[in-house]
């Protein structure tokens, strides 16, 4: 597969995610643990590295009295880690997740990794489709002084508000647009102070894309969800990125 949109040489993704969720009557509440080894030995050799992450979630709902926090259930998340590249695969109750962190290495590449994910991920767990699927890129834009602020490197619009915009620092800001019951993108802009690996701090440009609806678990299919996904991915950055961002990634 060709990817039709332009490649740079520096790139600001400091990560990108594919989130699939299965239908939760495939298996109930027993894999990972019990699926774990089955697809430990699929995703052999090339990812070997196995780790367990233990997680603790909070619940929180609104009632009557206001809000109420509640802690669940200790429940434990897979990672399976490239021997050679930055990608992970993440497993855990109902969800398979493929991560690739910096360098970026395109939209082509990325795609291959997720499908031949799933494809093992398919022989081993067998679903019978898939009710939620997310594309999430996370930028990271360094800043060139401390002075620098998001309207010098992203463009107001309709995600990013231009209050938020025109500050340098202690901005954060968040729109989540549902375009119908199953679509909603969610976009995040924060800012990041200088730290040891940007000493002029940074910009967090965060695109999430989430479609909620049954999709076949057929690998063609999740191909063509993951395009049109990352389609309107890049529809967002493309509608946000300015002169400046583009020299940036031009190296």
């Amino acid at each position: 597969m060709t990817d039709p949109h332009p490649s740079f040489p520096n790139p600001v993704i400091t990560e990108a995610l594919c989130e699939l969720h299965v239908r939760g009557d495939d298996r109930g509440d027993t894999w990972p643990t019990d699926l774990v080894g089955d697809f430990y030995r699929v995703m052999q050799p090339d990812y070997a590295i196995l780790e367990s992450l233990p997680e603790l979630g909070v619940e929180v709902s609104l009632t009557d009295a206001g809000l109420n926090q509640r802690i669940m259930a200790p429940r434990t998340r897979f990672r399976f880690r490239h021997a050679e590249r930055p990608l992970a695969v993440h497993l855990a109750s109902g969800i398979v997740s493929v991560n690739v962190l910096a360098p970026y290495p395109g939209w082509a590449s990325f795609r291959k990794a997720i499908l031949d994910t799933w494809t093992r991920a398919v022989s081993v767990i067998r679903p019978s489709g898939v009710v939620r699927m997310g594309l999430r890129y996370i930028n990271r834009i360094p800043n060139t002084s401390v002075a620098d602020t998001p309207s010098e490197w992203l463009r107001p619009m309709d995600f990013l508000p231009n209050e938020a915009m025109r500050h340098a620092s202690g901005y954060s800001a968040r729109a989540e647009v549902c375009t119908d019951a199953s679509n909603r993108t969610i976009v995040s802009l924060q800012h990041q102070p200088p730290d040891a690996s940007v000493i002029s701090g940074a910009i967090l440009f965060d695109i999430d894309r989430i479609v909620e609806k049954k999709i076949s678990a057929d690998p063609t299919k999740i191909g063509t969800e993951a395009d049109s996904l990352h389609e309107d991915v890049w529809r967002v950055f493309a509608d946000a990125k300015t002169d400046r961002l583009v020299r940036l990634m031009s190296g």
